[in-house]
């Protein structure tokens, strides 16, 4: 997979593994943060997630064009809450992106033990 696609493929992989899955950008950050630090030290996705500490945890801006890439392909879309909090939903069935089985494997294993109804646990777990 061309290096520009590792990323969106990645968050793609997310969402195809639970696709009623509806995420705050922060979620995503976190839950790729995680696939980062459980994949091997030498596997090739890893070096694709650069990711630095900020005020709320870590944070990538490659997660964050790839997240906007990925709205302007009518992949995820944003949807607003009654409360105003904009959650990213899978918007269609993508084009189909490959991704490692390794990293396949570790997102799948990081969104099973996601509560969509509780997503902020999982956000704090991460702090």
């Amino acid at each position: 997979m061309p290096r520009s696609e590792v990323v969106p493929g990645l968050i793609w992989q997310i969402y195809r593994e639970r696709p009623d899955l509806k995420l705050s950008k922060t979620a995503v950050h976190k839950i790729l943060f995680k696939v980062r630090a459980t994949l091997p030290e030498n596997d090739p996705n890893r070096k694709q997630l650069p990711f630095y500490w900020y005020n709320y945890g870590p944070y990538s801006e490659v997660v964050e064009s790839s997240i906007e890439a990925l709205k302007d392909r009518g992949i995820l879309r944003e949807e607003r809450t009654q409360t105003g909090k904009s959650l990213l939903v899978f918007n269609r069935r993508p084009e189909p992106f490959c991704v490692c089985e390794d990293a396949s494997a570790v997102i799948g294993r990081v969104v099973r033990e996601i509560d969509p109804y509780h997503v902020e646990a999982f956000v704090h777990r991460i702090y």
